[in-house]
């Protein structure tokens, strides 16, 4: 599979709990469009309590991460969720706490984002309790390795006066939440981006230009679409000239990076399997591509020796396009896939009842091979065929 593009920040929002409260107004951000992937992020300090300070978002939106950084009664939180967009979003959502605080918050348009039913954005965090300066975000490898990954690197820590005076390398456009308050109560929330293909990534630190007790560093990967392909694939048995089509079987499927290889189709039954040395038959494949997205493609291959998985003898290829997808050849969409080993052993069979037939025109008929494609069908005829995994 062509690997897709990078996803990409379209617009931000901060705002900020300026006083104390249970209730939080989280700014989104602009011209929210439907597929969209929300973020939100907010940072909250309790410093009177002896328990961690919880969140909770409203419905529709799925909490991914909730980290805290606590020792005695003071406590902080930070807690990120995820949204895909229906259109329908108003300029804010109402995020709650189990009590009063200040809070700072960050959010996040996204386009170009893997739908997060299928493949959420992931985080991971890291806790300080001891005064310091620096906040460093983990290193996070998210599921499926290197791909074109869109991360985020995010700081929240106790005391709204205290500032950033060092990001993480290579990381841009920041954004922050400040809560207002003083060098010991209060919180501010700050998060960066970087688009990397990489299999793991580790922010740099952050530096702040004061010592604080409470910090919390966040890193946050968000996936690239998943390229995929659909095709219907329909296999029909003719005559030795390519004619008298007779469907034996076709299927629809969707071809990802996950697909199993081989694509395999049952060949039918009783009558469909029945052929005699007087009406010899050939095997033919056609491939529609029905849909192509996110740069998605796949490799065809054929013709080849059982000991390399190609065990297969198949004539030139024509696969059926769509008119709205030629445009995207361009791009370098590679076409198609598929089939069984089955079809091998009934070539065999096939040829062994030709050398065997009393009928001199079935051994004329084996000595001379197959014919080349003459019928007036555009598929391609085939008397085997089976695929490589997409790459």
């Amino acid at each position: 599979m062509h690997p897709a593009l990078a996803p990409s920040i379209a617009a931000t929002n901060q705002s900020a709990t300026a006083s104390a409260n249970a209730s939080h107004t989280v700014n989104l951000p602009s011209s929210i469009s439907s597929g969209d992937l929300l973020i939100a992020m907010l940072s909250a300090y309790s410093g009177s309590q002896s328990y961690s300070v919880t969140v909770d978002w409203p419905a529709g939106w799925t909490e991914f991460f909730e980290v805290y950084a606590d020792s005695g009664t003071g406590r902080l939180t930070i807690a990120g969720a995820y949204r895909q967009a229906s259109g329908s979003e108003g300029a804010s959502i109402t995020v709650t706490t189990d009590r009063s605080v200040l809070a700072a918050h960050n959010s996040y348009r996204i386009v170009g984002a893997a739908d997060p039913a299928v493949q959420a954005p992931e985080a991971l965090s890291t806790a300080y309790i001891t005064s310091g300066t620096s906040i460093d975000p983990p290193s996070l490898t998210p599921t499926g390795g290197a791909k074109d990954y869109l991360w985020l690197a995010v700081s929240g820590w106790r005391g709204a006066t205290l500032t950033a005076t060092g990001n993480p390398t290579n990381y841009t456009n920041a954004i922050e939440g400040n809560s207002g308050g003083t060098a010991t109560t209060g919180t501010r929330l700050r998060s960066l981006r970087r688009e990397l293909n990489a299999a793991s990534e580790d922010p740099s630190a952050f530096t702040l230009s004061a010592a604080s007790d409470r910090r919390l560093g966040v890193t946050i990967a968000v996936h690239p679409p998943i390229p995929s392909v659909d095709i219907t694939v329909r296999v029909h048995h003719t005559n030795a000239s390519g004619g008298d089509p007779q469907l034996i079987t076709s299927a629809s499927t969707t071809i990802t990076g996950a697909t199993a290889d081989p694509l395999a189709l049952a060949l039918g039954s009783g009558a469909l399997q029945t052929f005699t040395s007087a009406d010899p038959r050939l095997l033919r494949m056609e491939i529609e591509v029905t849909g192509v997205a996110n740069y998605g493609s796949f490799v065809l291959d054929y013709d080849g020796t059982c000991a390399t998985n190609k065990c297969s003898n198949l004539n030139t290829p024509v696969v059926v396009v769509p008119e709205g997808a030629v445009a995207l050849a361009a791009v370098g969409i590679l076409i198609p896939l598929v089939t069984a080993g089955a079809w091998r052993r009934r070539r065999v069979a096939l040829r062994a009842r030709q050398a065997n037939s009393p009928f001199p025109k079935a051994r004329r008929a084996l000595s001379k091979g197959r014919p080349s494609p003459s019928g007036p069908d555009s598929a391609s005829r085939i008397d085997g065929a089976h695929s490589q995994p997409p790459v």
